[in-house]
């Protein structure tokens, strides 16, 4: 008998336990929003929009959550109209036990600020989106020259990722000029020379033959010697004086 009783003991004591974490983690449908929490994923020096940016975009839509039950608060047409941010690429709303709408959002990431010779200012996402220009937006190479939104996002993607991904060149490049012919040419922070790549196709190995140079031939050179440096050559470095 009492070997009874102790296992009806542990399995109402089992089914209480799991039916409070259930309430916990799925709140009642009359509980009330409380407030709403805002995370950014991935976030980088560069600030498009931050959280109080979020919950704006929601107040100019007069969506307030705070003090109607979750049961009312469409969560999906939320992840919706963030996304319609030129500067997120997704969100995700949940409730969590403490009565907060929680939103997770992952921003776009900008590679290049363009500055066109004609026409206005953009950024050049890594997938190719084209963003206006807003936030706080720092260490982003600049591209100036004959270039726009169609030439940007379909031929700077390349060299747009390389310059914000490799350590070297992400502080090594100032700008890219863009010329009427659609080459690319590179202003590097030392100054006294262009790099020119010719088309922006192949950067990775145009670049790295342009380092192994600074590295190997400038030292014995000198660094003021040359105007252009020419690596649009397949396996050669061109210099003018």
């Amino acid at each position: 008998m009492k070997s009874i009783i102790k296992i009806l003991l542990i399995l109402g004591v089992t089914a209480y336990l799991g039916y409070a974490v259930f309430q916990l983690c799925k709140p009642a449908d009359d509980l009330l929003c409380t407030g709403v929490t805002v995370q950014l994923a991935d976030t980088t020096d560069t600030h498009l929009i931050d959280e109080e940016g979020v919950i704006n975009l929601l107040r100019q839509k007069k969506i307030i959550p705070e003090g109607n039950p979750f049961s009312s608060i469409d969560m999906a047409a939320i992840d919706s109209l963030l996304t319609t941010s030129p500067y997120i690429a997704s969100a995700h709303c949940n409730s969590t036990p403490s009565g907060y709408l929680n939103i997770d959002v992952e921003l776009c990431h900008p590679i290049l600020h363009v500055i066109p010779d004609n026409g206005s200012e953009f950024l050049l996402g890594r997938n190719g989106e084209i963003m206006p220009v807003g936030g706080v937006v720092n260490n982003l190479c600049i591209v100036t020259g004959k270039v726009g939104k169609k030439f940007a996002s379909e031929q700077l993607l390349e060299l747009g990722n390389f310059l914000l991904d490799d350590d070297y060149w992400r502080l090594q490049a100032e700008q890219v000029v863009v010329t009427s012919k659609g080459h690319v040419e590179i202003v590097p922070r030392i100054s006294g020379h262009i790099i020119q790549l010719g088309r922006p196709t192949g950067v990775e190995e145009k670049l790295g033959r342009v380092r192994t140079f600074y590295e190997q031939g400038m030292p014995k050179a000198g660094w003021n010697i040359y105007k252009t440096i020419n690596a649009a050559y397949k396996d050669q470095i061109i210099c003018t004086k």
